[in-house]
């Protein structure tokens, strides 16, 4: 497969799109969402949420820093995806910097591909785009097949929204 380099992706990318649009991209996100926990798809999610953070509490007095805290980062920013796609963004970040700082490939991955989801389902494309960009960035540097497939497919959303699919 013969890829785009990162500045021509990016060039390919528009910024907000219309309302329409975003449903649209959320519907698709909603049916792919394969970086997030079930847990966020359950009844009672504040319930899920209040759990998560429970145990964020007792990883931060332990002064965690490993791949537990990153993961528990990032199901706690899924789970408020689609009611605080701002608060998702933090809790996003902060599990990237910690992967970043322990090299733990996945967590990095993970936590851009998430980090383009809530700025998606703000309807921010052309910074989702930039995010998606970068967890495929990360999943070629490690060689993780499923992760490049997922970024691709989220790309491909991103385009597929904005009409900028090129089929060649």
């Amino acid at each position: 497969m013969n890829l785009l380099n990162i500045s021509q992706r990016k060039q390919r990318c528009g910024s907000r799109m219309p309302p329409m649009l975003v449903a649209l991209f959320l519907c698709s996100l909603v049916v792919v969402f394969v970086e997030c926990p079930a847990s966020i798809f359950a009844q009672n999610s504040n319930q899920s949420r209040e759990s998560l953070e429970k145990r964020l509490k007792q990883y931060e007095l332990e002064q965690r820093h490993d791949t537990l805290m990153v993961q528990l980062l990032i199901d706690i920013g899924a789970a408020y995806l689609l009611q605080n796609p701002d608060k998702s963004i933090k809790f996003q970040q902060r599990a990237l910097e910690m992967a970043q700082q322990i090299d733990y490939g996945n967590g990095e991955r993970r936590a851009y591909l998430n980090i383009g989801n809530a700025y998606g389902t703000k309807g921010f494309l052309d910074k989702a785009s930039e995010y998606y960009f970068k967890s495929l960035t990360t999943a070629e540097r490690y060689s993780d097949k499923s992760g490049i497939a997922k970024a691709l497919n989220n790309i491909g959303l991103v385009y597929s929204a904005q009409k900028k699919l090129l089929l060649h």
